[in-house]
């Protein structure tokens, strides 16, 4: 019989996994699948984070969560049902009959190669270094961010969600003004003039970027990701909504009181 499970390893990264799009990697977290990062779960939640590849390619991460940490009711709610999820019932089938034996996923030894697929910063990281410059000819690195909180908003002009939510994103340089602000975009500065005009959209512009997208394995726009005056990320988050950018604006906040 076909083995499911055909290749086990380290997740290295909370929200890419892979060179594949987001919506092919799937999060099982307590006998739950997700097919995006739960927007509460922090970092120092996670006790391992292990990737598990099925037969059919079919990506896989599995959160281990410590004790005393839990997904809100509303992300409960959420989950993917095994029958909908590729796999996702044999997969769960074979790792309930492996914790039923006290057994997990062994973390890839340090003398292997790292997968460099997999070599994007997550939570928790420290942010490497980079450098990239907005349209108005300033100089953006990992050195002089360092004493203020940073936003990195990723976004596209043919993505429509990430056109809707700048007016609220205006209003956070009111609500925490002294933070830095980049609006990331793999389009030209010329591409982006007028729905930046159009919009009025604050933040500063740092066009015809393919670093900071690497940096952080972004496949899915919008993205948002809040790094602390010490350069450590805190949160990153793919896509948009009420409650997603609530959660981001609360914890931005905090990192400027801090």
């Amino acid at each position: 019989m076909k083995k499911v499970l055909t290749t086990i390893a380290v997740c290295l990264s909370l929200t890419a996994l892979s060179a594949q799009s987001d919506a092919d990697i799937t999060y099982l977290i307590n006998g739950r699948f997700y097919t995006q990062m739960p927007a509460s779960l922090q970092p120092e939640c996670i006790a391992a984070r292990d990737k598990i590849v099925d037969a059919d390619g079919n990506v896989f991460c599995e959160l281990v969560l410590k004790p005393g940490c839990k997904l809100t009711a509303d992300e409960l709610s959420q989950a993917v049902p095994a029958a909908r999820v590729p796999n996702g019932e044999k997969v769960l089938q074979q790792r309930n009959r492996q914790t039923r034996a006290g057994e997990r996923p062994a973390p890839v030894p340090k003398t292997v190669a790292p997968d460099t697929t997999l070599a994007v910063l997550h939570a928790g990281d420290r942010l490497e270094a980079f450098s990239v410059t907005d349209t108005e000819g300033t100089n953006w690195n990992e050195t002089n961010t360092i004493g203020k909180p940073l936003v990195l908003s990723f976004w596209a002009i043919d993505c429509a969600p990430c056109l809707a939510q700048m007016p609220e994103l205006n209003r956070w340089l009111t609500v925490c003004p002294d933070v830095n602000y980049l609006a990331v975009t793999r389009n030209t500065a010329a591409q982006i003039d007028g729905a930046v005009k159009k919009r009025n959209f604050l933040f500063r512009q740092v066009p015809d970027n393919r670093t900071l997208f690497e940096m952080f394995g972004i496949k899915q726009l919008p993205a948002t990701v809040l790094v602390d005056k010490r350069g450590f990320i805190r949160m990153i988050v793919s896509g948009t909504d009420a409650q997603k950018r609530a959660e981001l604006l609360k914890e931005l906040k905090e990192l400027e009181e801090k």
